[in-house]
C-alpha cells in the first residue's frame, strides 16, 4: 500500500513538475515574444513611413513646381519694363489734358486774349531773368506754377511808391483763388552801375513788406524797349499789371495806377478766368 502510494506521488510530482515547467516556458515566451514582434513591427513600419516620406517627396522633386511657377513669377518681372515704358507715356498724355482743359476754364480769355497790334497773335511773357530782394535767381516765365499769375511791373521808384497801397487788395485775391500767384517786377536799364543796383536793393528791400521779397523781382535790362516792345506798351510813364496764363500767355492787362476802378476789373475778370 505505502509502496502504491509512494508510486502514485511520483507521478504527480512529475506532472506538477511537467506543468510548472511548461508555465515557465510559456512565461518566458509571453515576455520576449511581444519585445520581438514590437522590434519586427518598429522595423517594419520604418521602412514603410520612409517610403511613404520618399513618396510624398519624390512626386515634389520630380514635378518641380517651383521651376514651373518660376516663370510665373517671372512673367511681372518681364511686364515692369512695359509700364516702365508706359511711365514716360503718361506725362505727355497728361500734358495734352491740360492744355484742353485749360482752355475750358479760361474760355472767356480765349475770347479776350490780348493780341498783338501787329496781328502776330496772342501776347506771350516774354523770357528773362532777375534776382528777387532774397537773393534768389528767377526767370520768367518759367517760374509760373499756378493757373494764373498777376505780374506788377514798374519802370521806377515812385511807381512803386504809387502801387504799394494796392498790395493789400493783392493779398486778398491770392486767398481768394489758390491757383493765383503774384510776381513784382520793377525793370531797370543795365545802365545802372552796380553800386548804384546795391543802393537800390537795399532801398526798396526797406519800402516793401517782408512778405512780398520773394516774388520781388529786380530786372536790369540792357534795352527795355524789347520788353516794352514784345508787350505792346508804348512808353514807361505808368505801371502795368498783367494776368498771365501758366504757359505765358497775356489773357489781360490795366494800365496805369491801380486805383479803386482797376482793381474792381481785375476783380471782374478774375472772376471771369475762375468760373464765378
Amino acid at each position: 500500500m505505502k509502496s502504491h502510494w509512494k508510486s502514485r506521488n511520483f507521478w504527480i510530482g512529475t506532472v506538477v513538475a511537467i506543468i510548472a515547467l511548461l508555465v515557465v516556458i510559456w512565461v518566458v515566451s509571453s515576455e520576449f515574444a511581444p519585445e520581438s514582434s514590437g522590434v519586427t513591427l518598429q522595423a517594419t513600419d520604418t521602412p514603410a513611413a520612409t517610403s511613404e516620406v520618399t513618396t510624398e517627396v519624390t512626386p515634389a522633386t520630380e514635378t518641380e513646381p517651383v521651376p514651373e511657377s518660376t516663370p510665373e513669377a517671372i512673367a511681372p518681372t518681364e511686364a515692369t519694363p512695359e509700364a516702365t515704358t508706359i511711365v514716360p507715356a503718361t506725362p505727355p498724355e497728361l500734358t495734352e489734358t491740360a492744355p484742353e482743359s485749360t482752355p475750358e476754364a479760361v474760355a472767356p480769355v480765349e475770347v479776350a486774349c490780348l493780341q498783338h497790334t501787329d496781328g502776330s497773335g496772342c501776347m506771350r511773357f516774354p523770357i528773362f531773368s532777375g534776382e528777387s530782394l532774397v537773393g534768389e535767381e528767377i526767370t520768367f516765365p518759367e517760374v509760373f506754377s499756378t493757373e494764373y499769375v498777376l505780374v506788377l511791373v514798374v519802370f521806377d521808384r515812385g511807381q512803386q511808391e504809387r502801387a504799394n497801397p494796392s498790395l493789400p487788395e493783392v493779398a486778398e485775391l491770392l486767398v481768394t483763388y489758390p491757383t493765383l500767384s503774384f510776381y513784382d517786377i520793377p525793370i531797370f536799364p543795365a545802365s545802372v552801375p552796380p553800386p548804384a543796383r546795391l543802393i537800390a536793393q537795399a532801398g526798396l528791400r526797406a519800402m516793401m513788406d517782408e512778405q512780398w521779397h520773394e516774388t520781388y523781382v529786380m530786372v536790369f535790362l540792357e534795352n527795355r524797349e524789347t520788353f516794352t516792345t514784345a508787350m505792346d506798351i508804348p512808353n514807361l510813364d505808368n505801371p502795368q499789371l498783367f494776368v498771365v496764363t501758366i504757359d505765358g500767355k497775356v489773357v489781360w492787362r490795366v494800365e496805369g495806377d491801380l486805383d479803386e476802378v482797376k482793381i474792381a476789373a481785375l476783380r471782374e475778370q478774375l472772376a471771369q478766368l475762375f468760373g464765378e
